[in-house]
């Protein structure tokens, strides 16, 4: 199971709401409930460059990927 921030703050999470919500599953049992798991499919991502590519939503300061790397070490 699974915590999707969409569900309440559409395209408006940050960098800080998916931190606080990692520390409440890691501090009000519901880890141990079976969640395991921060699903945020939409709304890190800023522009295409050039490129192409995605770039980060600078309300994602760190970045998605050390954002995620933090995560998983929680």
């Amino acid at each position: 199971m699974g915590y999707n921030p969409y569900n309440h703050l559409q395209t408006g999470a940050t960098q800080e709401n998916i931190l606080q919500a990692a520390r409440a599953m890691a501090h009000n049992g519901m880890l141990d409930m079976g969640y395991r798991s921060i699903d945020l499919d939409d709304g890190w991502q800023g522009p295409r460059n050039a490129r192409g590519n995605l770039t980060p939503n600078m309300r994602f300061s760190c970045g998605i990927g050390r954002l995620a790397q933090f995560l998983h070490k929680a």
